[in-house]
């Protein structure tokens, strides 16, 4: 799982204009509010809560901007200086369009906090995320990124649901209330599955079959790569994480490793949504004649029309990826970056 805000934000939509939007912002008392920080799409950055699109209102509480990017209902969450008070209000998709006037009076916020765990996977989660949703729009409320098991965060009165992630953890989806008047609300342990590619850390990996094939047989069986470290790429046209970062980085590694062209092969197993070429090539058109630069993938590209291997490795987002050892069995953690690892490591 990778968590880079900038990921994160992609599945956003960036609008050719921007919708206007203005408003004021007042304490519970109804007077203008200074030193408040309002904005949509939050998340933590160096440990601090900041709103990616914001819009900075003045000593007289009023602000005046333009929406540059929405997705779906869209959360504006209010917070003063000490995050201690704030308000949240969801706009429906429907009616994110021009003039927005949104005005919000701060109230008492409750601190939100708990833990996550994955028994199987251990201590270490490494760096892992939470998403806070407002219910039942499902619009983002908040993103969460931290490098222990534990997570805080100030809300207002609501009913939301925190979707927690860790890499090889299944999500895990947890709905809560936060109740008027600012008391804390710990949400205790959170305890989230392995996938199935983490159950089969040290262990031969789970069925792999492809329906059509591009740089090698369509009946490719992984046991026949036996002796190379093997890369499996889940990945589809809408993952925009694969197509503007990882797809990147796997041209850099195969470029970085010429040598070892022999050592490793990186397959990327295409989601069931293209059922034949013709399909996939039109949901790939636009990244080709884009940001891949009228270039195909320089690495073998397998379709699962039927979703079979999807499901069987367990795979929930729309990208993924599992590193299988010379031996034949699947890497803990593994990724492109635990792969050159282990290249230049010979």
């Amino acid at each position: 799982m990778r968590t880079l805000l900038t990921i994160a934000l992609l599945s956003s939509r960036i609008l050719a204009d921007g919708i206007p939007i203005s408003g004021q912002i007042t304490d519970a008392e109804g007077k203008p509010a200074s030193g408040v920080e309002f904005g949509a799409e939050w998340a933590t950055r160096n440990g601090k809560l900041l709103p990616f699109q914001r819009w900075k209102p003045g000593a007289d509480g009023k602000y005046s901007g333009e929406l540059h990017w929405k997705s779906g209902a869209m959360a504006f969450l209010a917070l003063d200086a000490a995050q201690t008070n704030g308000a949240l209000l969801v706009v429906e998709e429907k009616d994110l369009k021009a003039p927005m006037s949104i005005d919000m009076k701060l109230g008492p916020l409750s601190g939100v906090s708990g833990s996550l765990a994955c028994p199987a996977i251990g201590p270490a989660l490494g760096t892992t995320s939470l998403f806070v949703e407002a219910r039942p729009s499902g619009a983002r409320v908040a993103w969460l990124t931290q490098k222990n098991d534990k997570f805080a965060i100030p809300l207002p009165p609501g009913d939301y649901e925190a979707v927690a992630m860790a890499f090889d953890a299944k999500k895990l989806r947890t709905a809560f209330k936060v109740e008027v008047g600012g008391k804390a609300l710990d949400l205790g342990k959170l305890e989230l599955a392995p996938t199935e590619i983490a159950q089969s850390w040290g262990k031969a990996p789970p069925a792999f079959a492809a329906t059509a094939a591009r740089g090698v047989p369509a009946d490719l069986k992984l046991a026949t790569l036996k002796g190379k470290w093997v890369l499996v790429v889940f990945w589809s046209a809408e993952a925009d994480d694969f197509t503007r970062v990882v797809y990147q980085n796997l041209k850099g590694l195969l470029e970085r490793q010429k040598a070892a062209a022999g050592e490793f092969e990186i397959l990327a197993l295409y989601d069931s949504s293209a059922r034949d070429w013709k399909e996939y090539d039109a949901k790939v058109a636009n990244l080709r004649a884009g940001i891949w630069g009228g270039t195909d993938p320089p690495f073998p590209v397998l379709l699962d029309s039927t979703g079979e291997t999807w499901k069987a490795w367990g795979i929930e987002s729309k990208s993924a990826m599992a590193l299988i050892d010379p031996d034949g069995n699947v890497v803990r953690g593994g990724n492109d970056r635990v792969l050159e690892e282990k290249l230049n490591a010979k």
